[in-house]
């Protein structure tokens, strides 16, 4: 979605970026890392399969690749006058969505780590 509104946006003549205030703390309230609530992601974003090791980490490899290239496309242009809406947390700009991806990872490593702790201590 990003590498997508952000070509769109630079094909488009988007306006440079003209803000400089920091985006980061916008998403806080949403608390996306924070594992004391349970949250089911909808079924059309949910993984259709659960790939071998090798898969997965090549499949995490090109996503992150991905993302850093849509994200150096997007430099320089106002990124945060572009909105795509989140199926759950509503309207984002495109600044909160890279922010919203990092949470969302984050989260994910709290909850490895949460698993981890628990199968230590059941071995």
């Amino acid at each position: 979605m990003l590498a997508k509104r952000i070509g769109e946006a630079r094909d488009a003549g988007h306006p440079a970026e003209r803000e400089s205030g920091s985006v980061l703390g916008t998403l806080d309230h949403l608390r996306v890392s924070q594992l004391d609530r349970k949250l089911v992601a909808p079924e059309r974003v949910q993984p259709a399969e659960n790939p071998d090791r090798a898969t997965a980490e090549r499949r995490l490899a090109e996503s992150r690749a991905a993302l850093l290239a849509a994200m150096e496309n997007g430099n320089g242009l106002a990124l945060g006058e572009i909105r795509h809406t989140h199926l759950r947390f509503g309207e984002l700009d495109l600044y909160q969505w890279c922010l919203f991806v990092a949470e969302h990872e984050k989260r994910h490593v709290s909850q490895l780590r949460e698993l981890a702790a628990q199968l230590a201590s059941a071995s």
